[in-house]
């Protein structure tokens, strides 16, 4: 065997992990009023696309840009949608640097178990 079948296995399934781990914090993270939108999120789709690997996070709640991005909803009073520099956009931002830190990690250690485990093979 070649230690790419030893390693790209646990590379991949750290990876799924780490998207799924995502997800977790952006749900977390969500604000609830009435549930949809948390409950709404969802791993679309994990792929390898040449020699990336991306995951997507997504929901089809229509108002769920507004949410992520922290638009303060329209009133007489303020005819023009506000955009925060504070609030649930940066707690996503904080979710996502979360995640990537586990997934780091995660990484490290399926590559060193699938170098170990390729040098005790050969």
């Amino acid at each position: 065997m070649k230690p790419e079948d030893y390693v790209i296995p646990r590379l991949k399934k750290a990876f799924e992990k780490s998207v799924e781990d995502f997800e977790r914090q952006v749900k977390i993270r969500t604000p609830v009023d009435t549930g949809r939108l948390r409950r709404s999120i969802h791993v679309e789709s994990v792929d390898t696309v040449g020699d990336t690997w991306e995951g997507m996070v997504a929901t089809d709640v229509e108002y769920a840009g507004f949410i992520e991005y922290g638009v303060r909803p329209l009133s007489k009073n303020n005819p023009k949608p506000v955009y925060r520099k504070k609030g649930p956009a940066a707690m996503f931002r904080r979710g996502k640097v979360v995640a990537e830190v586990r997934m780091k990690k995660r990484v490290h250690k399926a590559l060193k178990r699938g170098i170990n485990d390729y040098l005790k093979n050969i």
